[in-house]
């Protein structure tokens, strides 16, 4: 939900967003992936960040805290 006179509810979702783009770049720099090829990474940005330890969960990985999942590594994609 957002709210029109209230900009900081807007700042969790653009750390996210943020954190998102700074680590595709890193991806698709290794990779070599060219820049319109950038729909073929987003699944494996997203297994990464869903299997990497997060801080304001307890340094557990978000697959562990939802479904009880021990995460994998997410370098082995």
């Amino acid at each position: 939900v957002s709210t029109p006179n209230l900009p900081q509810g807007h700042a969790v979702v653009e750390r996210a967003i943020g954190h998102f783009r700074d680590l595709y770049r890193k991806v698709a720099f290794a990779t070599k992936t060219a820049q319109s090829e950038w729909p073929a990474l987003v699944p494996k940005i997203q297994y990464m960040l869903n299997h990497c330890p997060h801080p304001g969960l307890g340094h557990l990985a978000p697959v562990t805290v939802a479904f009880g999942m021990e995460p994998r590594d997410a370098l082995q994609i």
